[in-house]
């Protein structure tokens, strides 16, 4: 087993009751982070987003949009942050925590409207990391009908508002891995060139130690 997933930890039921649900989340929390150290493997959770905490002039900028495209600038504006987790507590106990913004998602409950262009965008941001940066979002497309979510391709960055930073990202992400294929391939070039050098040291070596004479048998008596 490779990793836990759990969908979502708001749908935990704990045995001992707590005074607050919060609470309650917490001690998930917290046991899902003890399993986790045990068993040395990922846990991830999934958990919802208070939808109450965007602000009303956010919700009523999408819902008054003309379309998808000027409601995008809008829906930017409610990225989720930290404290907008449903009856939070789980977070304490978790190093890293991931937002998830789907424009198209968005649009549709605010909007109520279900014109949406093929490909839409989908970000996703570090909302808490305990080894790294805070606040760095990724942009990705979204193919709601294949259910595919992959790196924008270069003449959709327009269309989907990319930002420039995270425009570059899947290039950033191809240049390390040819880098990466280019390095395997000079280990491999090297470690062939070193091999070959050992085999000819070998080969003269062999040809300068003289064979050993057989010894000639003793004459009878």
């Amino acid at each position: 087993m490779d990793a836990v997933l759990v969908d979502y930890v708001q749908r935990i039921a704990k045995s001992e009751k707590a005074d607050r649900r919060d609470i309650e989340i917490s001690h998930i929390g917290r046991s899902l982070k003890t399993l986790a150290v045990e068993v040395s493997i990922p846990v991830i959770c999934g958990a919802q987003i208070n939808r109450d905490a965007i602000p009303k002039t956010l919700k009523d900028a999408v819902s008054e949009a003309e379309n998808y495209g000027t409601a995008m600038s809008a829906i930017r504006g409610a990225r989720p942050e930290l404290h907008n987790l449903r009856e939070g507590g789980a977070e304490q106990e978790a190093d890293l925590v991931l937002g998830l913004l789907n424009y198209a998602a968005d649009y549709r409950t605010e909007a109520k409207k279900a014109e949406l262009p093929d490909v839409t965008l989908l970000e996703i941001g570090t909302l808490k990391n305990r080894v790294g940066e805070v606040g760095r979002w990724c942009q990705l497309a979204y193919e709601a009908r294949f259910g595919l979510v992959r790196d924008p391709e270069p003449n959709e960055e327009k269309d989907l508002h990319v930002e420039a930073s995270s425009s570059q990202y899947g290039r950033i992400r191809e240049e390390n891995l040819n880098k990466r294929s280019a390095d395997a391939t000079e280990r491999a070039k090297l470690r062939r060139e070193t091999e070959e050098k050992r085999l000819e040291r070998e080969r003269l070596r062999n040809e300068r130690v003289p064979k050993m004479r057989k010894p000639k048998a003793e004459d009878p008596e």
